[in-house]
């Protein structure tokens, strides 16, 4: 009986010690990392979500700061509904790039989406500070600050969104 205890217990310790200390199995080569993206690029572009998540997030498992697996993945489930994760995802995305203005964008969207105004201000400021000039950045900052009764600053970002792009005219 105490053979058996002994084994069981050497096996619960090496089982402790894989998932504790990391086994072999979220090692991954840079080659193999590349691999895992371009198939959950496929599977994204083939409107496979759910399975380019599930690449991403195996890259995420070897490489926990993969800005562009954080960043795909905080897209896929911001798409998805799933806006807590996708916060989660876009926040870790900025934290492993701070100049990442596609994730500063794309938090202010889902911020202005659940309420968080002033939140989403500041990542559109953030955002603006990497790309000044970019249309999308300025016209969506634009009509936040115009919903938020800030109707000259407002006006003046949609102003110069359009001078950038002209096509935003009609998008409204």
């Amino acid at each position: 009986l105490i053979v058996g205890v002994t084994a069981v217990i050497a096996a619960v310790v090496v089982i402790l010690l894989v998932v504790v200390v990391g086994g072999d199995t979220d090692k991954r080569t840079p080659e193999q990392i590349d691999a895992l993206f371009q198939a959950g690029l496929e599977m994204q572009t083939a409107g496979d979500a759910e399975g380019a998540d599930a690449k991403y997030t195996e890259i995420l498992r070897a490489d926990p700061d993969n800005t562009l697996a954080l960043y795909n993945s905080a897209v896929i489930r911001h798409a998805d509904g799933r806006l807590d994760a996708a916060e989660d995802r876009y926040r870790q995305a900025i934290a492993a790039d701070p100049n990442m203005a596609s994730a500063h964008f794309n938090l202010a969207v889902l911020l202005t989406s659940a309420g968080r105004t002033d939140e989403a201000l500041a990542q559109y400021r953030t955002a603006l500070a990497i790309f000044p000039d970019d249309p999308g950045l300025l016209h969506n900052y634009g009509q936040l600050l115009i919903a938020t009764g800030d109707v000259e600053q407002g006006a003046a970002q949609v102003a110069r969104a359009i001078e950038l792009d002209p096509s935003l005219l009609a998008d409204g």
